[in-house]
């Protein structure tokens, strides 16, 4: 019996099957990558947008700044972050906030491993109180940064 030629197409049989499920290993790992990171940029922008310590502007600025670079770096023109109050009766006695951060992959290969070509991420935050005390407002010290907060209220 002659069993030459037999292992090069068992290998190529082997690579034929390995090479998808590498693929879909590799998909799947930079999905998750992206969705991670969108739950970062949610959490981030709600800390800051609640604070007080940043403009809305500065704060959306930042998130934006956080998704575009590193890796996975995003299409910007794909992003969409929002800011909300709440409008429930449980949002306005709390003063909670929403932010949103969409994603809308310009890339389909999400489709090929049936995931959601958009992804979203909110986060819920109470707007932080006020941490300036005007009893102690005469013990500043010279030159530096202001400690006391909201300038942007809720």
């Amino acid at each position: 019996m002659n069993n030459r030629g037999q292992s090069l197409i068992e290998a190529a049989f082997f690579f034929l099957v390995l090479a998808p499920l590498i693929g879909m290993v590799l998909g799947f790992t930079h999905y998750f990558q992206i969705r991670e990171k969108l739950v970062m940029a949610a959490w981030d922008g709600a800390v800051l947008y609640s604070s007080g310590c940043v403009s809305p502007a500065e704060a959306h600025a930042q998130v934006r700044t956080f998704l575009i670079t590193g890796s996975p770096a995003l299409d910007p023109a794909a992003i969409t972050i929002s800011r909300q109050r709440l409008t429930t009766m449980e949002g306005i006695y709390y003063q909670l906030e929403r932010v949103t951060v969409r994603y809308q992959s310009p890339k389909r290969w999400h489709t090929l491993l049936n995931l959601p070509l958009t992804l979203e991420e909110t986060c819920t935050i109470k707007h932080a109180p006020h941490y300036w005390d005007p009893l102690i407002e005469h013990l500043k010290i010279p030159n530096a940064p202001p400690v006391h907060g909201p300038a942007y209220p809720w």
